[in-house]
């Protein structure tokens, strides 16, 4: 399990998205699903030139025999002896595969192969951080199981979202993981289908992503037009449904294209998923939990009422001080100065007869900041208490008198 998370996968990264949405959000929601993606690669060998007096087809077959395993089996596809068809065996699943073989040579009479095969990238089991906006559950349901005797609070239905792009879907419809849609069909109906829209609208469930990537700065848009990659919207539904007509529902899964309103793949859950009990493949956490509901409350939401004390004595201390660097003031009518705004800046000098008694400043208050300084200290120590961070853990010795440490 280790190898599998850490090595095959980006476990740290994906460790590292799953605490995030835990802490941040509240809540975080993993999917694990067996993952089966072969992709289609062209390697290219330099043989050089065939020894003269060799036939250089029969010269080509010896090279393929070095470079495929004593197992294979070489069938050639023309007469010139430029295209073989090679079966092999799969190092990775132990199952013959075919493989084919191209030869090219260049103006210098050297002899490239051309190796066209589909090559496993990834198989296992894999986990799929999902945050909090893209899965969707009945508003009055405690977790995302099925509900039952044992667990009354559970979610009728578990909606995860997610935008593939038109190349994925028709790679899961070539190789037979969508198989309620024919591939030709598939293919026609989403080149009609417009897709989804980068730049989305408020009612597309993508608005707290846009206000995420507006804090940071980020602009989500992309290429738009003839060459923009075509995504959708991808709907795994696990649902209770009544599937053999006895009356009683059973645990399934769909997959549901939205854009081109399309079903895609009706399954058992337990087809799918191999468990002794039928269970929903996604796990969910919760920073503080809230008794019968789904969702709970995060650390910033914890620490929101002492960050907006603090933000608003901040902005007091720093009002107060620009009140007493350029303070309020009043003149005598007439002193004969004109009746306008005077703004000091340092170094000027105003003419008025008299000085003393023609400009009063009044008091506003202590210009003195301790008060302010003793009250951020006070929030901030509410905030590490609430957050449980503090100066041990952080790294430094804690402040006081009973500090033993």
């Amino acid at each position: 399990l280790d190898y599998q998370f850490f090595v095959e996968q980006p476990g740290e990264d994906k460790l590292g998205t799953m605490i995030s949405g835990f802490v941040d959000d509240g809540d975080h929601f993993v999917h694990v699903a067996w993952v089966e993606d072969k992709q289609f690669t062209v390697e290219a060998l330099p043989l050089g030139i065939a020894p003269e007096g060799v036939d250089p087809r029969a010269w080509v077959v010896e090279e393929m025999r070095t470079i495929f395993s004593k197992e294979s089996v070489i069938q050639p596809q023309d007469e010139n002896g430029i295209r073989f068809t090679v079966t092999d065996i799969d190092y990775n699943s132990g199952d013959p595969i075919d493989v084919d073989v191209e030869f090219a040579q260049d103006e210098d009479d050297s002899v490239t192969i051309y190796i066209e095969r589909k090559v496993c990238v990834y198989e296992g089991p894999c986990v799929f951080p999902k945050a909090i906006e893209d899965v969707i559950v009945p508003a009055n349901a405690a977790n995302v199981q099925a509900p039952s005797p044992s667990n009354p609070k559970g979610a009728q239905h578990v909606m995860l979202r997610d935008f593939p792009s038109q190349d994925e879907i028709l790679r899961l419809a070539d190789d037979g993981t969508y198989d309620l849609v024919v591939y030709k069909e598939l293919e026609e109906k989403l080149e009609s289908s417009k897709g989804k829209s980068i730049h989305g609208s408020t009612d597309d469930g993508n608005e707290p992503m846009r206000q995420k990537a507006a804090l940071a700065g980020q602009d989500p848009h992309t290429a738009e037009g003839e060459y923009r990659v075509k995504q959708f919207t991808r709907l795994k539904v696990f649902d209770r449904w009544d599937v053999n007509g006895d009356g009683l529902e059973e645990d399934v899964e769909f997959v549901v294209l939205v854009e081109p309103r399309l079903l895609l793949r009706a399954k058992y859950l337990t087809e799918l998923y191999p468990f002794p009990v039928p269970r929903r493949p996604i796990v969910k956490g919760s920073f503080l939990p809230v008794s019968n509901q789904m969702y709970s409350i995060s650390m910033l939401e914890l620490l929101e009422s002492t960050q907006d004390l603090m933000k608003m004595t901040l902005d007091q201390s720093m009002d107060a001080g620009t009140l007493s660097n350029s303070p309020i003031g009043f003149y005598r009518a007439s002193s004969g100065l004109r009746p306008e705004v005077i703004r000091f800046q340092p170094g000027d000098m105003i003419p008025t007869a008299n000085p003393k008694d023609d400009f009063n400043f009044p008091h506003l208050g202590n210009p003195n900041q301790n008060f302010w300084i003793n009250t951020l200290t006070m929030l901030e120590q509410f905030s590490e208490r609430l957050s449980m961070q503090g100066e041990l853990q952080m790294g430094r010795v804690p402040h006081g008198q009973a500090s033993a440490l």
